[in-house]
């Protein structure tokens, strides 16, 4: 039987804007594979407000050549980080090492916490408003 979660979806239309939406998802790595649209993620903890939870990248979009979109989130915390293609956010891990559902309340800060839902101006690389109000690295 397929583990089903919530989950939230950030990516880019064909025209740049920021798409954000929170959806039922089968916790298979064909599903990320599909949503990501690559063949290799990878898998990092964040904590967004006082909650962790797991992002779901595509781990090798860069080496695919330069971005042709800004990134699609931008974390300033002890250095900046940018995510570029969509990005899957999760709950954390289970004992099995299963991801988890996000709680609604949860899917709520998270998108209270993106302070841009607009195309981000490609100017300058260093230019990037952030996406993400609050993220802090975690061990």
């Amino acid at each position: 039987m397929l583990n089903q979660i919530k989950v939230v979806i950030i990516n880019r239309d064909a025209e740049g804007n920021l798409i954000v939406k929170d959806q039922i998802i089968d916790d298979t790595l064909k599903t990320y594979y599909n949503l990501l649209n690559c063949n290799t993620i990878d898998i990092v903890i964040r904590t967004i407000k006082h909650f962790r939870a797991c992002f779901v990248v595509d781990d090798e979009y860069l080496l695919k050549g330069a971005p042709k979109q800004p990134p699609v989130a931008i974390f300033k915390g002890d250095g900046m980080e940018e995510i570029y293609g969509a990005l899957v956010i999760t709950g954390t891990s289970d004992r099995e090492g299963n991801l988890t559902s996000l709680s609604d309340f949860q899917v709520e800060l998270i998108k209270s916490s993106i302070s841009k839902y607009r195309r981000i101006p490609t100017e300058s690389y260093f230019n990037f408003e952030p996406i993400f109000e609050a993220l802090t690295y975690t061990a």
